[in-house]
């Protein structure tokens, strides 16, 4: 990613994306990717959630006192498109060094123009650390949710607090990996389906009893950085199936 800058060589230390912030959630992430024919390379991965009416985004960086310089190559793509007027956008910066850090955000755009009108993000920082996978997310375990009542099969979804996380991203997903839904809570680290608060992103319906889901919970530190995701108790994907009403049970896999 040399030479991707706005004019090449140092950016100003004042320069900073005009626009309208904190109109959306950005969050970063280190993975690690196969890139040509390399395997398992560093690589910082960009969700951005976006509530407003842009329809593309530019992700922006800045190291140390130096100004935010435009990552130009990867300019965030459309992801997927959430109801409520919410898109998913995303983008990787693959020029991670060790023992550096970096502060991304990224700033909307209506048909291809940025404008000081345009909305910008939070601002997401990935720290130094001296080796890749010292970044990497760490794993919980989640397992099956409970129902609220005896006579009630609404699901109540638990995980055990992270260390360091400011919130949590609750994903249920069906068994055709379309998303159901999506909701941000603050350090809560538990959920009644339809009832509790949070900021929702999608609910497309509140019937869950006509399909199998999974559900991962994203804990995201006050960087906003994905410090640990949830995994069913067997390792892999959580999954259950909420029955009818009359039954009042959540059945799980193990």
């Amino acid at each position: 990613m040399g030479g991707c800058g706005r004019k090449g060589g140092t950016v100003p230390g004042s320069f900073v994306p005009a626009g309208v912030g904190l109109n959306d959630l950005l969050y970063v992430e280190m993975t690690k990717q196969p890139v040509d024919t390399v395997t398992n390379v560093p690589v910082v991965q960009f969700t951005i959630l976006d509530g407003t009416d842009a329809d593309g985004y530019r992700v922006y960086r800045r190291f140390g006192s130096q100004g935010y310089d435009p990552v130009n190559r990867f300019t965030a793509t459309l992801a997927g498109t959430l109801d409520r007027g919410y898109e998913v956008y995303t983008a990787v910066d693959r020029d991670w060094q060790p023992n550096r850090a970096v502060e991304y955000l990224a700033r909307g755009s209506v048909k291809g123009v940025e404008s000081p009108a345009a909305p910008v993000t939070n601002v997401a920082v990935l720290p130094a650390a001296a080796q890749a996978d010292d970044l990497l997310p760490g794993s919980f375990t989640v397992h099956c949710p409970d129902t609220l009542a005896a006579t009630d099969s609404i699901p109540r979804f638990n995980w055990p607090p992270v260390p360091d996380a400011a919130r949590y991203l609750l994903q249920i997903k069906r068994s055709d990996r379309k998303l159901f839904l999506s909701v941000l809570l603050s350090t809560d680290t538990s959920y009644v389906y339809g009832r509790d608060p949070g900021t929702y992103l999608q609910l497309l319906t509140p019937e869950l009893t006509k399909s199998t889901f999974t559900w991962t919970v994203t804990a995201i530190d006050g960087s906003f950085r994905v410090i640990a995701r949830s995994q069913g108790a067997a390792g892999g994907d959580a999954i259950f199936q909420v029955k009818p009403i009359k039954d009042a049970q959540v059945f799980c896999t193990p």
